[in-house]
């Protein structure tokens, strides 16, 4: 398990005291939910949510059931407490799309997986506006006057 831990982002435990316990009671259920996914890989979870969880502004909005937001809980609190569970590599990036639609309740398109690991500092960050196979901006978009500039 060692070696596992080390290799993945250098991941190291976290105290099973009163203060998790209490972090993680009083979180939002669907981003506890993208992170036990993002670390575990653990599909099957994610589909028990899957029915769940509605885009917001829904009617009837997003109930979760507390049986399974407790399972959750004390699945993410082991992994976080022990290590055991923990993938041994990052999520594919289809696991990051899988990750984000079932937690936003409607799907995500994939040019939303390169935004998500940027922003969330799940991959080295990268200048896209270097790129040089890079496209333009669309004329009449807000960057077209900016990059014409």
């Amino acid at each position: 398990m060692a070696a596992i831990l080390e290799e993945r982002t250098n991941f190291t435990t976290l105290a099973n005291d009163p203060e998790l316990a209490r972090a993680l009671d009083e979180a939002n259920v669907p981003t506890l939910l993208a992170a036990y996914v993002h670390l575990s890989h653990d599909v099957d979870m994610l589909e028990r949510f899957a029915p769940h969880i509605r885009p917001a502004f829904s009617y009837p909005p997003t109930e979760i059931p507390d049986d399974l937001a407790d399972a959750l809980r004390l699945k993410l609190r082991h992994l976080l407490t022990t290590g055991e569970g923990l993938a041994s590599n990052e999520p594919s990036d289809e696991l990051v799309q899988r990750i984000m639609s079932v937690t936003v309740g409607e799907p995500v398109d994939t040019e939303f997986v390169e935004l998500v690991n940027d922003q969330c500092g799940f991959r080295p960050w990268i200048d896209r506006s270097k790129l040089a196979d890079r496209p333009a901006p669309r004329p009449g978009s807000r960057f077209w006057s900016s990059a014409r500039a």
